[in-house]
Protein backbone atom coordinates (compact mmCIF):
# COMPACT_ATOMS: atom_id res chain seq x y z
CA UNK A 1 0.00 0.00 0.00
CA UNK A 2 0.83 3.21 -0.34
CA UNK A 3 -0.08 5.81 1.72
CA UNK A 4 -0.44 9.79 1.77
CA UNK A 5 -0.06 12.16 4.51
CA UNK A 6 -4.16 12.95 4.06
CA UNK A 7 -6.77 12.03 1.80
CA UNK A 8 -6.24 12.80 -1.72
CA UNK A 9 -8.78 14.06 -4.45
CA UNK A 10 -8.69 10.52 -6.09
CA UNK A 11 -11.60 8.65 -6.16
CA UNK A 12 -12.12 5.13 -4.70
CA UNK A 13 -13.52 1.76 -5.57
CA UNK A 14 -12.44 2.12 -9.26
CA UNK A 15 -10.04 -0.72 -10.29
CA UNK A 16 -6.88 1.15 -12.64
CA UNK A 17 -5.01 -1.01 -15.08
CA UNK A 18 -0.87 -0.82 -15.26
CA UNK A 19 -0.73 2.04 -17.56
CA UNK A 20 -3.07 4.02 -15.36
CA UNK A 21 -0.78 3.20 -11.98
CA UNK A 22 2.08 3.60 -13.90
CA UNK A 23 0.78 7.30 -14.64
CA UNK A 24 0.26 8.07 -11.30
CA UNK A 25 3.53 6.84 -9.63
CA UNK A 26 7.06 5.72 -10.74
CA UNK A 27 8.90 2.64 -9.05
CA UNK A 28 12.34 2.37 -8.43
CA UNK A 29 11.91 -1.24 -8.72
CA UNK A 30 10.67 -3.32 -11.59
CA UNK A 31 7.53 -4.68 -10.31
CA UNK A 32 6.80 -7.23 -13.40
CA UNK A 33 4.64 -7.64 -16.55
CA UNK A 34 1.32 -6.89 -14.98
CA UNK A 35 -0.38 -4.89 -11.91
CA UNK A 36 -3.36 -3.02 -11.24
CA UNK A 37 -4.09 -0.94 -8.44
CA UNK A 38 -7.18 0.93 -6.83
CA UNK A 39 -7.93 4.08 -3.90
CA UNK A 40 -9.30 2.44 -0.77
CA UNK A 41 -9.17 4.24 2.78
CA UNK A 42 -11.25 7.30 1.67
CA UNK A 43 -8.43 8.34 -0.78
CA UNK A 44 -5.62 8.80 1.57
CA UNK A 45 -3.80 5.19 0.46
CA UNK A 46 -3.31 3.40 -2.93
CA UNK A 47 -3.12 -0.87 -3.06
CA UNK A 48 -0.92 -1.85 -5.95
CA UNK A 49 -1.53 -5.92 -6.89
CA UNK A 50 0.83 -7.58 -8.91
CA UNK A 51 -0.70 -9.78 -11.47
CA UNK A 52 2.32 -11.25 -13.45
CA UNK A 53 5.86 -11.22 -11.77
CA UNK A 54 7.71 -11.85 -14.75
CA UNK A 55 10.59 -9.89 -15.36
CA UNK A 56 10.66 -8.35 -11.79
CA UNK A 57 13.36 -7.23 -9.85
CA UNK A 58 11.90 -8.14 -6.60
CA UNK A 59 11.62 -5.17 -4.75
CA UNK A 60 13.87 -4.93 -1.67
CA UNK A 61 12.58 -4.46 1.98
CA UNK A 62 14.25 -1.32 2.61
CA UNK A 63 15.33 -0.27 -0.57
CA UNK A 64 12.00 0.27 -3.12
CA UNK A 65 10.56 3.36 -3.17
CA UNK A 66 7.82 5.22 -5.47
CA UNK A 67 7.37 8.63 -6.43
CA UNK A 68 4.18 10.66 -7.68
CA UNK A 69 3.91 11.29 -11.33
CA UNK A 70 2.25 14.26 -13.36
CA UNK A 71 -0.31 16.57 -12.16
CA UNK A 72 -3.04 14.33 -10.91
CA UNK A 73 -2.75 13.58 -7.17
CA UNK A 74 -4.47 16.98 -5.27
CA UNK A 75 -5.52 17.09 -1.65
CA UNK A 76 -9.39 15.96 -1.25
CA UNK A 77 -10.64 19.69 -1.28
CA UNK A 78 -8.85 19.42 -4.78
CA UNK A 79 -7.49 23.28 -3.45
CA UNK A 80 -3.74 21.71 -3.78
CA UNK A 81 -0.76 21.79 -5.59
CA UNK A 82 -0.25 18.48 -7.27
CA UNK A 83 1.52 15.88 -5.14
CA UNK A 84 5.31 15.90 -5.83
CA UNK A 85 6.68 13.20 -3.35
CA UNK A 86 8.76 10.08 -3.07
CA UNK A 87 7.97 7.55 -0.18
CA UNK A 88 10.36 6.58 2.54
CA UNK A 89 11.89 3.33 1.35
CA UNK A 90 8.98 -0.04 1.70
CA UNK A 91 8.38 -1.85 4.54
CA UNK A 92 7.17 -4.98 5.81
CA UNK A 93 7.70 -8.57 4.20
CA UNK A 94 6.74 -10.27 1.17
CA UNK A 95 5.36 -13.47 2.98
CA UNK A 96 6.90 -15.94 6.04
CA UNK A 97 6.74 -18.72 4.27
CA UNK A 98 8.52 -21.52 6.95
CA UNK A 99 10.74 -23.70 5.24
CA UNK A 100 10.53 -27.85 5.54
CA UNK A 101 10.25 -29.68 8.48
CA UNK A 102 11.04 -33.01 9.39
CA UNK A 103 7.59 -35.57 10.02
CA UNK A 104 9.69 -38.28 10.40
CA UNK A 105 12.65 -40.70 10.94
CA UNK A 106 13.09 -44.43 9.67
CA UNK A 107 15.92 -46.89 10.33
CA UNK A 108 16.86 -49.58 8.31
CA UNK A 109 18.49 -52.34 7.73
CA UNK A 110 19.08 -53.55 4.09
CA UNK A 111 20.92 -56.72 4.24
CA UNK A 112 18.85 -57.90 7.52
CA UNK A 113 22.58 -59.16 8.14
CA UNK A 114 22.31 -58.47 11.94
CA UNK A 115 20.49 -56.53 14.62
CA UNK A 116 22.63 -53.87 15.25
CA UNK A 117 23.47 -50.42 13.90
CA UNK A 118 26.20 -50.94 11.20
CA UNK A 119 28.04 -50.87 7.91
CA UNK A 120 25.37 -50.22 5.39
CA UNK A 121 21.99 -49.71 7.48
CA UNK A 122 20.31 -46.34 6.34
CA UNK A 123 18.55 -43.69 8.14
CA UNK A 124 15.58 -42.27 5.95
CA UNK A 125 14.45 -38.26 6.61
CA UNK A 126 11.22 -37.61 5.57
CA UNK A 127 10.42 -33.54 5.05
CA UNK A 128 6.77 -32.25 4.61
CA UNK A 129 7.54 -30.57 1.60
CA UNK A 130 9.78 -30.88 -1.34
CA UNK A 131 13.20 -29.27 -0.67
CA UNK A 132 16.04 -27.53 -2.78
CA UNK A 133 18.27 -30.15 -2.60
CA UNK A 134 18.61 -32.01 -5.32
CA UNK A 135 18.87 -36.31 -5.25
CA UNK A 136 22.41 -37.25 -5.49
CA UNK A 137 25.44 -36.05 -2.97
CA UNK A 138 25.25 -33.81 -0.56
CA UNK A 139 28.68 -33.04 -1.04
CA UNK A 140 28.75 -32.68 -4.70
CA UNK A 141 25.58 -30.08 -4.08
CA UNK A 142 27.49 -27.76 -1.39
CA UNK A 143 30.75 -27.88 -2.96
CA UNK A 144 32.12 -24.37 -3.39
Amino acid sequence: DITFSEPTSAPGGTLLSKSDVDNLFSFSQNLGVNYHGMWISGGSTFRVVVDNATGSTTPMIGVMTVSTMGTFILNAAGNSLPSNSTSPPITGNWGTLPGPSIIYMIAADPDDSDAIFSNGDTITITFNTATNVPMGTVQSYYQE
